[in-house]
């Protein structure tokens, strides 16, 4: 279960145990076709959507996940 957290005016994730994400095909092609440079626009608008919430989402931290997603979403589509 994701515990969400305050830790130092950033907010933290946590997960424990196996995940199971779920994405569209759709998501999953535009994550298999991104390159690098249009994963750390989509982490940008990420980063400005969550400070609108008044949440702090460090962009390395959004560029990594994303990035990682699309690992996944490529080594799926193999």
């Amino acid at each position: 279960m994701p515990i969400r957290s305050r830790a130092h005016g950033s907010a933290v994730l946590a997960i424990e145990g196996p995940v199971v994400l779920a994405a569209s095909r759709a998501r999953q092609d535009a994550l298999t076709g991104a390159e690098e440079q249009r994963l750390v626009e989509v982490s940008r608008l990420w980063v400005a959507e969550w400070s609108a919430d008044g949440e702090v989402l460090d962009e390395g931290i959004a560029v990594w996940i994303l990035s990682g997603l699309a690992g996944l979403a490529r080594a799926i589509g193999r």
